[in-house]
């Protein structure tokens, strides 16, 4: 939060948020409101928390398990610039791959695809015809199929390491079915994501920008190691992926918030989260809210809501949610300044 802010007059103007928890037909009863923000904000000068953020939550029915992981998908090779690698007509060329030379923000589980400018030979040995290195020269363990006449896929056994740079090489031996070899030196690297966990390469190439790759890494850097919220003992549990519509509905509440200069769950048509997530189509067994403001970084955001005495880090932690989409949004001349709004959820 900004030093100003905190030591303005006008600090009964943090005011303070409800936690709800509702099972789809209605309170459940629980309902908790802060009496004094004077002693809240005492706290946030302290904790960094406190009536500069709000918490709301939605578990509808039962628990329900993670349902099973599907196929990482497989991003379509992208054409090779002709001065990235060696381009020899009298020899076999690669036209295009996934990741490419010099590729960032690589998703931790996009396969390595290649495609050359002609035809395999049918029958030759594809077990070393991609080999994947890390920095230290360490090989990757993985398989390598024919994917098409002209294309091979390189599947490492296990996710890439998060900010990781990788290296690829091409088997020399490898042959075209004219006879045609790879050139002696076909290399190139590519470096992955921050811990995005299994969110695909679509998505991060669809709505992620470098802030929302740092939200959502913090928050899976939270989530995986066990913490008190409130006194109560939550055990580390899965991370989270990035979800494009969570994320819409978070960007729309925030600059709302910011626009309309205003700190509460409730949107300035009466919205609430549920009802702005409904509204981009994403359909919802299990929804919650954060909300932050004034906090000048994400680390400093996240850290204020894991702090909280008022069930910011409840869900945080819930192991139930699955997916995750933040949106943030300024307005210099209100009284924040900063808008951070996080939605939590699990897919029905």
């Amino acid at each position: 939060m900004q030093d100003a802010k905190l030591q303005s007059p006008r600090s009964e103007l943090f005011r303070p948020h409800n936690l709800s928890l509702t099972d789809g037909r209605g309170p459940r009863g629980v309902y908790m409101r802060m009496i004094s923000c004077r002693l809240v904000l005492a706290i946030a000068l302290i904790a960094a928390s406190g009536c500069d953020s709000g918490s709301d939550k939605n578990l509808s029915g039962t628990a329900s398990p993670r349902p099973p992981a599907s196929a990482p998908e497989v991003p379509p090779p992208r054409d090779i610039p002709p001065e990235s690698l060696p381009n020899d007509a009298t020899k076999l060329n690669v036209e295009a791959a996934f990741p490419g030379p010099g590729e960032a923000r690589v998703a931790l589980v996009s396969p390595v695809s290649v495609e050359f400018d002609e035809d395999l030979l049918a029958g030759q040995t594809l077990t070393e015809s991609i080999r994947v290195t890390t920095g230290d020269n360490t090989e990757v363990p993985g398989t390598v199929s024919q994917t098409s006449d002209d294309s091979l896929l390189f599947r490492p056994a296990n996710p890439w390491q998060a900010n990781t740079l990788y290296s690829v090489e091409i088997d020399p031996a490898l042959m075209s079915d004219d006879g045609r070899l790879v050139d002696n030196v076909v290399r190139w690297n590519f470096t992955t994501i921050a811990d995005v966990h299994t969110t695909p390469q679509s998505v991060i190439d669809l709505c992620m920008s470098d802030a929302d790759v740092e939200m959502l890494a913090t928050v899976n850097r939270a989530r995986t190691s066990a913490r008190d919220c409130r006194g109560v003992p939550y055990p580390a549990t899965g991370k989270l992926v990035w979800n494009c519509r969570l994320q819409e509905a978070a960007i729309t509440h925030s600059q709302d918030m910011a626009s309309n200069n205003f700190f509460e769950h409730a949107g300035s048509d009466g919205s609430n989260h549920v009802q702005r997530i409904s509204r981009t189509g994403y359909v919802a067994r299990a929804t919650g809210e954060n909300l932050a403001a004034g906090y000048r970084s994400i680390e400093a955001a996240v850290e204020g809501l894991l702090t909280s005495t008022k069930g910011h880090c409840e869900i945080i932690m819930e192991a139930n949610f699955t997916e995750f989409g933040s949106g943030y949004a300024v307005n210099p001349d209100s009284d924040y300044q900063r808008y951070w709004t996080q939605n939590f959820a699990q897919p029905r």
